[in-house]
């Protein structure tokens, strides 16, 4: 509309996702403690955009098409799985896996005249192909339990959203591939009949490892490069932990406690953000700073009444975190952090 509230042009898209697919799993116990999983999932699906624009808009643009356009794409895409399990005793479990999984492809929106540049009308879905080996432990009577896992994932023929120097004008292509390597730890531990710690470790690596270009042959991935674009990229490290603390009162009554930790490395790059000749650079996007807030907890508990005093962020960590360059502008950044330290009572009954 036009600041006075008329209408000054009306243009919308329709998107249709249609899909069917049939699935099947089943189990092979090889032995007592040997099992075999195998499965497929076969589907069809069908993507439909259809664009319908008033003459005005089509004057604005000098589009040559009629005012309603559709585009349509097809694909049967394959995700099969397999997995194999050993169950040495009772406290301990071992296996490996093999999936895949994908996001579906579409269509693009039209284009007008005024960019010369060929667009596809189309694009493809992408899949990731992901490896994992693992382990489920309990030790120590079950006073301590510890899942481990380690995964290699492929994703393959990445969508990328690519912009056009001709105006405000974009499409979706697949362009390059990324590798994520990775490994979790978890951790519970019963310390004492008071205390319990709960430990949670993880670790991942995501990059590209193949460049990657638009329809015009401008880079928009960079072999190396971490996946993502600032700040949304992952953390190498990422560490929670907690400890819980009860102290029976009598009466049933008990006396808690709670204080956990976490922590988010921060990100070493190099980003596509910094790839020069790129629709996506972006040369003052930054990656967040690694990060530590501290929360804690006191309560009581009484005849399903609790009443707790709870502190979050105790040390009142404000990082500057989000860094956000506004398009076309140098001049506009923002930025995000955590809420300040806040101190709160909470009460809860349960019926």
């Amino acid at each position: 509309p036009t600041p006075l509230g008329a209408l000054f042009q009306d243009q919308h898209e329709t998107f249709t996702d249609e899909q069917y697919a049939a699935y099947a799993q089943a189990d092979f116990h090889i032995t007592d403690k040997f099992t075999a999983t195998l499965g497929e999932r076969i589907g069809k699906t069908k993507v439909t955009v259809e664009e319908a624009s008033d003459p005005r808009v089509i004057a604005l643009y000098s589009l040559t098409a009629s005012p309603d356009v559709i585009t349509s794409s097809k694909e049967t895409p394959s995700t099969p799985k397999a997995g194999l399990s050993y169950q040495l005793d009772r406290n301990h479990l071992f296996y490996a896996s093999y999936s895949k999984g994908f996001r579906i492809g579409g269509a693009n929106a039209l284009v007008p005249p005024i960019c010369p540049q060929v667009v596809p009308t189309t694009y493809s879905s992408d899949n990731v192909q992901n490896y994992e080996v693992g382990a489920k432990d309990t030790f120590l009577d079950g006073r301590l339990q510890v899942n481990t896992s380690a995964f290699h994932a492929v994703w393959k023929d990445i969508q990328q959203y690519a912009s056009l120097p001709c105006g405000p004008f974009a499409y979706s292509t697949n362009a390059g591939s990324a590798i994520s390597n990775g490994a979790d730890l978890s951790l519970r531990a019963i310390m004492s009949e008071r205390i319990r710690l709960t430990l949670n470790v993880s670790y991942v690596d995501a990059y590209y490892d193949s460049n990657g270009y638009d329809k015009l042959g401008f880079i928009l991935v960079g072999s190396g490069d971490k996946v993502g674009v600032l700040p949304q990229v992952n953390a190498p490290w990422t560490v929670n932990t907690s400890v819980d603390y009860e102290l029976p009162m009598g009466s049933g009554d008990k006396l808690h406690a709670r204080g956990d930790i976490n922590f988010t490395s921060r990100s070493p790059g190099p980003f596509i953000t910094q790839l020069v000749n790129s629709a996506n650079t972006y040369p003052l996007a930054v990656p967040d700073p690694s990060t530590t807030q501290i929360n804690a907890r006191v309560g009581y508990t009484r005849k399903g009444m609790d009443v707790s005093l709870f502190v979050n962020n105790v040390l009142n960590s404000t990082p500057w975190l989000s860094k956000y360059q506004g398009v076309g502008s140098s001049n506009l950044i923002t930025y995000t952090t955590f809420r300040p330290r806040t101190i709160g009572l909470s009460v809860n009954y349960d019926f």
